[in-house]
């Protein structure tokens, strides 16, 4: 237990030691530090003195340079507010700026995005007009391609009862010609067959005059005039057949 607590003693006293020794070589290195810059404070402040002194070479006195550097120290401090001033009115100009320029932005923006927008609006309503004046155009051509498709049909009906009507004329005149041709052909056969029946009544007659003439003239004389008679009658036959056929 006693070197325990002498263990951690020691520790701390180490510990303690190295926090010194850290401490020690912060304060030396902060000193160095605060050394190395009052180095160059100093280099600079005579390096100012230098410039300073060169620039009032005809002041004579520390006196006169002392009021010359008081001077200027006023003059650093006005220029410094001057130019602290200035930063922030530059500043309050560029945030100025910056939010005008936001704003038009925002405006302009907001123009074109309305202008696109009318613009879409009129392309889609010249869109939806081309389409229903093209819709239009379309039922249009339809309608007149089936009126023409009608009025094509209705003539081709026309035609055809044109052609039956024609047809019907036609088998009509046909008809009363043929019912004319008819009448025509009897007309002829009832005068060929009156102008037979004629010729038959004639003959008749003129072989009923032979058979009295060949009774008078004696009984060799009627068989000649009987040969006779069958020839005429023969021809007279002949001649009404072909009138009856022509």
């Amino acid at each position: 237990m006693l070197e325990h607590i002498e263990h951690i003693r020691a520790k701390q006293s180490q510990e303690q030691a190295e926090a010194a020794a850290r401490k020690e070589a912060s304060l030396a290195e902060r000193k160095e530090r605060e050394i190395k810059e009052a180095e160059a404070l100093a280099e600079r402040q005579r390096t100012k003195q230098e410039l300073e002194t060169k620039r009032g070479s005809n002041i004579g006195t520390r006196e006169a340079l002392r009021e010359q550097k008081n001077q200027q120290y006023c003059d650093f401090i006005r220029d410094l507010k001057t130019s602290e001033a200035l930063r922030i009115k530059d500043q309050q100009t560029l945030v100025a700026s910056a939010r005008d320029k936001r704003r038009q932005q925002q405006l302009q923006d907001r123009r074109v995005r309305t202008e696109q927008e009318n613009a879409a609006a009129i392309i889609n309503g010249t869109r939806e007009e081309n389409i229903r004046l093209r819709e239009k155009e379309r039922d249009r051509k339809f309608a007149v391609q089936v009126r023409d498709m009608q009025d094509k049909e209705k003539e081709r009906q026309l035609e055809l009862e044109a052609k039956k009507i024609q047809r019907r004329l036609q088998e009509k005149e046909n008809a009363v010609k043929l019912h004319e041709e008819e009448q025509q052909r009897r007309r002829q056969m009832a005068l060929l067959e009156e102008q037979r029946e004629a010729m038959i009544r004639e003959r008749a007659v003129e072989r009923n005059k032979r058979e009295q003439e060949r009774i008078r003239d004696g009984k060799g004389a009627h068989g000649a005039d009987g040969a006779e008679g069958d020839g005429l009658d023969s021809a007279t036959d002949e001649v009404a057949l072909e009138a009856v056929n022509a």
